[in-house]
């Protein structure tokens, strides 16, 4: 539930959110800049979906430090989960 729209007047690359939700078992990866450390990438794998409140919630085994937070946690094909 930590998502920001951003828009610019510059012509970017974005990256695109999938409409899918992930199984367990699928790879993921996150994105971040921890603590200073700019583009930082680890790897992990969806453990479970769980269903909060109505929320669907990703529970991933990859990585991710204090500071994290905010970046995409991407699929294999680079989208947005």
């Amino acid at each position: 539930m930590d998502i920001a729209i951003l828009k610019s007047s510059k012509k970017s690359k974005t990256l695109t959110l999938d409409a899918n939700m992930p199984t367990p078992g699928t790879n993921v990866y996150a994105l971040g800049n921890p603590m200073g450390l700019n583009f930082s990438f680890t790897n992990g794998m969806v453990s479970q979906i769980q269903n909060l409140g109505g929320t669907n919630i990703i529970q991933f085994t990859a990585p991710v430090s204090p500071g994290n937070s905010g970046g995409p946690l991407l699929s294999e094909e680079g989208k947005v989960l």
